[in-house]
């Protein structure tokens, strides 16, 4: 397969709107929208229905913000704890190559299904 692409890049490769790729798998702009800028992380069958759309894997790790909200005060710390450490593993899976940073994130993707993020 090809080298694995972000849904962003995918999207304006094809000149496809949010609007129009809402209407045609079903999710909402507003949850696109947070997929592209990294807010979200898509649940499988989000994952799934995208990955049918445009017939290959979707990167979702390579995002050009990655958020990670701290609901109280005492948070803040651990917030950026998380941030700078989920930078540096993001540093880390863009110099696998291609073919096997693919099936690493399918590994996560698993990974990421089974665990409840809150």
């Amino acid at each position: 397969m090809n080298s694995m692409k972000t849904l962003k890049l995918l999207r304006t490769e094809r000149k496809i709107t949010l609007e129009a790729l809402s209407e045609k798998t079903d999710i909402t702009i507003a949850n696109l929208s947070l997929i592209e800028r990294g807010y979200n992380v898509p649940n499988a069958q989000t994952r799934q229905t995208l990955e049918q759309y445009f017939g290959c894997i979707i990167d979702f790790l390579n995002t050009e913000y990655i958020i990670v909200i701290a609901s109280t005060k005492e948070g803040l710390e651990a917030r950026l704890d998380a941030e700078r450490t989920f930078r540096r593993l993001l540093n880390e899976v863009v110099t696998i190559p291609s073919a096997e940073r693919e099936a690493f994130i399918q590994v996560l993707h698993k990974v990421l299904d089974r665990v409840k993020l809150t």
